[in-house]
């Protein structure tokens, strides 16, 4: 469950583990609970059995290494929303900070790595790297 915070009538803060839609890590959740706080700066998904790496940039600048060669194109405005929303989402910030829960296992390796505010997060997903959303978007982009 996400953690939901709601604030009392002296502005304290106050979490329970309900869900909630209007969930802001940034606003009242510990750093341990929520993860990095601040702009991502680059995001890495390294496909280990593909030998793939994609490297997506806030701007949406995206390259692609596989096979020697490095490729740079543009993620389409529609995912670039998408995958902004969930870097700057609890999800990935609070999984890049504790590890992530994998719902299934894809049996496939990876690894990802986030840089947010200057500091790298890097974690090892082997057995559910096709298992995150943001990981079958990048998919769509290719050598």
């Amino acid at each position: 469950t996400m953690p939901a915070c709601t604030f009392d009538s002296e502005a304290n803060c106050s979490c329970g583990t309900a869900q909630s839609s209007d969930f802001d890590p940034a606003v009242c959740v510990d750093l341990e609970t929520a993860g990095p706080r601040g702009p991502w700066e680059r995001y890495r998904a390294h496909d280990l059995d593909r030998k793939v790496v994609w490297d997506l940039y806030p701007d949406g600048k995206l390259l692609i290494t596989a096979r020697g060669e490095v490729k740079q194109t543009q993620v389409s405005a529609p995912h670039l929303a998408y995958l902004d929303e969930e870097l700057n989402g609890y999800t990935i910030r609070a999984g890049m900070q504790n590890g992530f829960i994998c719902p299934t296992d894809s049996g496939f390796p990876g690894n990802l790595t986030l840089v947010v505010a200057g500091k790298t997060y890097a974690r090892d997903l082997s057995g559910c790297f096709y298992d995150l959303p943001l990981t079958l978007v990048l998919r769509q982009y290719g050598l």
